[in-house]
């Protein structure tokens, strides 16, 4: 069974919500493309805007199929993973993303023997890794790049969790060198 963690494409903060920019229209295409390529089984997307946008290019493409819209799959607190507080957060919103995220993390292993796409957000995937990894994820949001449009994939056999890729680009041709030239910065991109 393999995990897909599929960070949207790039976005911008709109008066209420977040939206694909051109380029993140673009990313979420080379993200269908991709997948043209593989066989899945099922498709999850969060309820943010931004994650919808990106699974729906491959929604496009193959028309038999359809995401189920998971509220699991939203962005955690960025605190999770190591970031600065945010001014005006909810003060239970860190132990609530918490029980979230942990509990999503348990649900991977219900998908016996299949291949799921996840469409999130980088502070979600991170999190995802820290937990495969048996590590603690304050250090990943300053140390563990996830760009828009990436790729994260995760194995499970036999009731085990192993990580076989983080931020894959190589999808995103002609985008490939600014992402190897380090041109994505952590602020500059929604989460």
């Amino acid at each position: 069974m393999r995990i897909f963690l599929i960070r949207h494409g790039e976005a911008i903060k709109t008066a209420s919500d977040s939206v694909l920019t051109p380029k993140g229209v673009q990313q979420a295409k080379n993200i269908a493309l991709f997948f043209d390529k593989l066989s899945y089984d099922v498709v999850f997307t969060s309820s943010l805007t931004r994650s919808k946008q990106t699974a729906h290019e491959l929604l496009v493409r193959k028309k038999e199929l359809s995401a189920v819209e998971m509220g699991d799959l939203n962005e955690i607190y960025r605190v999770l993973v190591g970031g600065p507080i945010k001014e005006g957060t909810s003060p239970d919103r860190e132990i609530k993303d918490k029980s979230r995220a942990d509990a999503l993390f348990e649900n991977l292993f219900t998908f016996k023997g299949k291949n799921v796409l996840l469409f999130t957000h980088g502070n979600l995937i991170r999190y995802l890794i820290a937990k495969t990894l048996s590590v603690s994820a304050l250090s990943f949001w300053e140390r563990m790049v996830i760009s828009p449009g990436s790729i994260s994939i995760l194995d499970i056999d036999k009731g085990n969790v192993h990580l076989k890729t983080v931020n894959w680009y190589g999808h995103q041709k002609e985008f490939l060198d600014d992402f190897l030239n380090g041109a994505f910065n952590s602020e500059e991109y929604l989460s």
